[in-house]
């Protein structure tokens, strides 16, 4: 039974890939349209962050309704886990926020790090307070 609601979590999780990675791609749009902060790649940060919010919210909406209700259906289960791993895994990719990475690392300004730390900093604050307010909130 496990085995049958993976294959059918990922297919479903297909049809919401491209809303994710149609979202990230129309963000990507407002790189560098920050005026104080014109290196600042601020699309795929707010896809990141977004995709961040998205993700911890079905962890913690899965475990709300796990402790309350126990086991549900497939439709719930894989609705939840299609939103996270198709929606919030096209909207947040590894590999941009790397090469934004190593193309500051290149250009030798300093920006790297301060980059690196702010998404990772704001992505993680926010998840912790997200999964905190459902778990502790029961």
């Amino acid at each position: 039974e496990k085995t049958t609601i993976t294959y059918r979590t990922m297919s479903y999780s297909m049809l919401l890939a491209p809303l994710g990675a149609i979202s990230r791609w129309q963000l990507s749009k407002l790189n560098g349209k920050l005026v104080a902060f014109p290196w600042f790649p601020a699309g795929t940060f707010a896809a990141n962050i977004l995709g961040s919010i998205v993700s911890i919210l079905t962890v913690a909406l899965e475990y709300r309704l796990e402790v309350q209700y126990g086991d549900f259906d497939f439709w719930t289960v894989g609705s939840i886990r299609a939103v996270r791993i198709g929606l919030a895994g096209c909207l947040t990719t590894v590999s941009t926020f790397v090469s934004e990475i190593v193309k500051f690392l290149k250009s030798n300004t300093n920006h790297a790090y301060p980059y690196m730390y702010w998404t990772l900093g704001t992505a993680a604050a926010i998840s912790a307070f997200i999964y905190g307010l459902a778990v502790y909130s029961m």
